[in-house]
């Protein structure tokens, strides 16, 4: 692969951490991001990794709601009641860390390491930073109370994600020590951690509403006293859970899960139902719940999860029977996973089935000793099976899925029906690539503590730029370094980047953000990484830039709330993703970028809350393309970037069928800036009316489109020249959508004339207006639907989301001709697969292992390539796109010090000799000496 113009992939991804109430990473969690348009969502999944970091790739732009569950049975965790989440193109939507807690009260009490010392009083010699006292309404000390320290922004929204818990002692007394750290904290006693009574939950102070808790600002020698609660009897919710249908039979063992909404979001319970299905949640508080039954809590049968159909509410001291509800008849997954080397069983490998059709749910396991694995209380519906390492096997394995695809994008799909036990859904896992190095800081000191994140070169950034940052890239593996040290495993041998940055430990954002780039500058080069160990990809990390200003509300005060991010343009990777410490501004208005690297930025400013901001850019421009560049130096702080936020205004219009004239329904409208970001979403309803909202002054494209990407019916459409003035709302922009065409073929690589499978195609008009991607199958072919009537140019890639690259990008030169309600068949694409450079390094006669050998391409602009000499000193460098390089071999992979050569035998690179690279070929014997 090299660094080329690409496909533009009009999708996204959504990233973050998941920790446990101590703070610990959680891996082997699956996180499932749901669209929610009608007809058939889009429904991503992925699983966390040993730092409980994820990122669901490849997503249509729209909107989502984000799930977690453990991947494997046994510890229950309660999903946080999360609002809808944003997805952009071309640009991560990076969520704050995401606090896990147990369903039960015996699992929240086990996970906080420090309660038995607190319970056991051996914690009574240490100072609490946080104590009281709780009681009921007649003044008796209740024994058995969780109380649960979280940690807030600046805007007393939970976001930080640190949670502490205790446990109130017998006389009704409790301590939070060390562990509450300065900062701002909020406190909620809940009844359930030993105390068997019915009380509703509360913030302290004496409110049951959590959007109304008073913060507690806590400093180094903080210590809050009379921190009391006084609980008062609570709202129960009663009734019975049938098996099958409604008129099933009552189900002992099902998990009754209730979450709150709204301001008791932080309330939540958990029992089983017992004997002929019956269930009582009591401690609830006055307000709305959502109730959803889970049969993994040991009910007999194959039965898939249900959510009651509406919000229950309660109140305070009443009791509210008669929900009953029942749990469908399930369907499973069966398989054995095996090594595709070895062909013996592997243990430990995450197993998740996500469904494809609006019917269809999530389900997870884990593989057992004999590689074999069962997922259960599945949905009736389509289901895309993935295979992945973190789950418990130590080994470095790469990802597929089913049918041993190496992409999702081509996985088969496995239907199953109602009560359908469907086997042999096996997988053989190739062996995974592995990436180690050093990181050391300016003086030679080795650093702990640094994020090490690996993104596949195969999700190329939008738009054909060199690769500026990871948006819309595929995140394959992380790392955070311990005395220096870092190991990424699991990787699929292909091409990959990798990004340093401080904040996964103690050191904060101490340091700049970098790329692996032994050829100097901002630029990333290109790990070619096999089924073996690549050494040596060490960094030094030097002293961070930073940005700061303030930020005001139209009328002059300060705004808070106001998310802010600094995006490199001229190739300096990102910060402040996926971190503790997101840039928002707090009640004064002022904000702190910092960690950034040198160069050229341009700062963004977008309303983190719910406000009628619109998204703008750094100076008071309303889209990147008119944003000022900002110079960021080593060491220094650029002060005084400074916003005044400003009320977005809105399109709207109704979408129709051009044929027969009625409304369209459930189409996703989308407005996109002159850079292509995303700045509006809006879906039309019953009468085809649509409204796109907290948009700023600029010129737009809206363009319409099924959201869930399904072919046929009436045809997508765009209008690039919709401008929007301040104050004024622009209305009457209107659609008519023809019938729909769509375009067929196959995608074959290399002489074999081989299916390429995960393979993006994108047809382009005149006009330069893009539709697609579609992503081939397992054999090859695709359909992309939804066209407009007209003529297109086509674009096969292997360089997309969701693809493995390794091949020369394809674009037809006969344009294709789309007619409504026709599909154009036979447009296939056969593609020339890349070619490489091979060689040996010795110094004095011998194999030099830790070399950088470097190969730049001098046609096709894009990045250096780069592979590390073995210890034979033999390298080979994958992915090359036919060009011709000029390569070079210098220290820095390992070998600390070694005079740089350039090939053959040259001493700079205007005299090297320049080594051609022919499509499907390696070209081999290009040796140092």
């Amino acid at each position: 692969m090299a660094l080329r113009h690409s496909v533009p992939a009009l999708r996204g991804e959504v990233g973050g951490f998941v920790r446990s109430i101590t703070g610990a990473a959680l891996p082997g969690i699956c996180v499932t991001a749901a669209g929610t348009a009608a007809g058939r969502p889009e429904v991503a999944s992925a699983v966390s990794d040993p730092a409980g970091r994820y990122v669901i790739g490849g997503l249509l732009p729209g909107r989502y709601r984000i799930s977690y569950q453990a991947c494997g049975e046994g510890v229950r965790y309660v999903s946080p009641v999360a609002g809808l989440v944003a997805v952009r193109v071309g640009r991560p939507t990076t969520l704050g860390p995401v606090v896990l807690r147990p369903a039960t009260s015996a699992g929240l009490i086990a996970a906080s390491r420090y309660i038995a010392h607190r319970v056991n009083g051996a914690d009574a010699s240490r100072k609490p930073v946080i104590s009281g006292s709780v009681t009921n309404s007649k003044g008796q000390r209740l024994s058995g109370i969780c109380v649960i320290a979280s940690s807030t922004s600046q805007n007393g929204n939970e976001a930080s994600g640190k949670v502490t818990v205790t446990v109130t002692r017998k006389d009704g007394s409790y301590g939070l020590g060390s562990e509450v750290t300065a900062g701002r904290w909020i406190v909620q006693f809940l009844a359930g951690c030993g105390n068997t009574g019915n009380y509703a939950p509360q913030w302290w102070k004496f409110t049951s509403n959590g959007n109304k808790a008073k913060v507690l600002i806590v400093g180094k020698r903080s210590h809050f006293t009379g921190i009391d609660a006084k609980l008062v009897t609570g709202a129960s919710v009663s009734g019975t859970v049938r098996g099958g249908s409604n008129s099933g039979t009552g189900l002992r063992g099902v998990c009754v899960d209730v979450n709150g909404v709204g301001p008791v979001s932080d309330v939540f319970a958990e029992v089983t139902t017992g004997k002929g299905g019956k269930y009582l949640v009591k401690g609830l508080g006055t307000g709305r719940y959502q109730l959803t039954f889970d049969p993994e809590c040991g009910a007999t049968g194959n039965f898939a999860p249900s959510n009651f159909p509406k919000d229950v509410a309660v109140k305070d001291g009443k009791t509210t029977g008669g929900v009953n509800w029942f749990v469908p008849v399930g369907g499973e997954i069966k398989g054995t996973v095996t090594s595709a080397a070895s062909h013996v069983p592997v243990h430990g490998i995450c197993v998740a089935a996500g469904g494809t059709t609006s019917d269809a749910g999530f389900g997870a396991s884990v593989t057992g000793a004999d590689g074999t694995y069962t997922i259960k209380g599945l949905s009736a519906g389509k289901y895309e099976v993935s295979f992945t390492a973190g789950c418990g096997n130590s080994g470095s394995f790469a990802p597929v899925a089913y049918n041993n695809q190496v992409s999702e994008a081509a996985a088969d799909e496995v239907p199953v029906a109602a009560g359908q036990t469907v086997t042999g859904i096996d997988a053989a896992m190739p062996t995974g690539g592995i990436i180690t190095g050093t990181v050391r800081d300016a003086a030679g000191h080795l650093l702990a503590g640094i994020c090490v994140s690996v993104a596949s070169t195969a999700d190329e950034a939008p738009q054909g730029s060199t690769l500026a940052s990871f948006a819309g890239l595929d995140l394959a593996g992380f790392a955070n370094t311990k005395s220096g040290q870092y190991k990424v495993n699991n990787l699929l041998p292909g091409d990959y980047i990798v990004s340093f940055t401080s904040g996964c430990g103690r050191l904060k954002t101490s340091f700049a953000a970098r790329w692996f780039a032994p050829q100097g500058g901002n630029g990333a080069a290109v790990v070619s990484v096999g089924s073996g160990t690549v050494r040596g990809i060490n960094v030094k990390m030097g002293a961070p830039g930073t940005i700061t200003g303030t930020v005001r509300a139209p009328g002059g005060k300060p705004a808070p709330q106001v998310c802010v991010l600094a995006t490199g343009v001229s190739g300096q990777p990102p910060v402040g993703q996926l971190d503790d410490d997101l840039p928002e501004t707090g009640k004064t208005g002022t904000y702190r970028i910092t960690g950034l690297a040198p160069g050229k930025y341009q700062v963004a400013f977008a309303p983190c809350g719910q406000t009628d901001y619109a998204e703008t850019w750094y100076k008071q421009a309303g889209s990147q393309a008119s944003a000022k560049t900002l110079t960021v130096r080593a060491g220094h702080t650029t002060a005084g970037i400074n916003q005044t936020m400003i009320v977005g205004t809105s399109i709207s219009g109704r979408v129709t069928s051009a044929s027969t004239h009625k409304p369209v329904a459930r189409r996703c409208v989308l407005v996109l800036d002159p850079r292509g970001n995303l700045a509006g979403v809006a879906f039309t309803n019953a009468d085809g009316d649509y409204s796109a909202g907290n948009l700023a002054p600029a010129s737009y494209s809206v363009e319409v489109l099924a959201c869930e990407g399904a072919a046929g019916g009436v045809a997508n459409q765009v209008n690039d020249n919709v401008r929007v003035r301040r104050s004024q709302s622009v209305k009457g922009i209107n659609f008519a959508l023809p019938l729909a065409g769509s375009i067929s073929g196959k995608v074959t690589g290399g002489s074999s004339a081989a299916p390429v499978a995960g393979a993006c195609v994108v047809a382009e008009t005149p006009r330069g207006f893009l539709f697609g991607p579609a992503f081939t199958r397992s054999n090859g072919t695709y359909v992309l639907g939804g066209l407009p009537p007209g003529q297109y140019g086509v674009t096969f890639s292997s360089l997309c989301a969701g693809s493995t690259g390794g091949f020369v990008d394809e674009s037809l030169v006969s344009p294709v001709t789309v007619t409504s309600s026709a599909t154009t068949s036979g447009v296939d694409g056969p593609l020339d697969a890349d070619g490489g450079i091979a060689g040996t390094v010795q110094v004095s006669g011998s194999g030099a292992a830790g070399v950088c050998v470097i190969a730049f391409p001098t046609v096709v602009r894009g990045a250096p390539l780069v592979a590390v000499s073995a210890a034979d000193g033999s390298y080979e460098i994958n992915g090359a796109a036919p060009d011709s390089y000029r390569v070079e071999f210098t220290g820095g992979c390992g070998i600390a010090k070694y005079t740089t050569q350039w090939f053959n035998g040259a001493t700079s690179r205007n005299t090297s000799t320049l080594v051609p690279v022919n499509a499907g070929t390696v070209s081999p014997g290009i040796d140092a000496h």
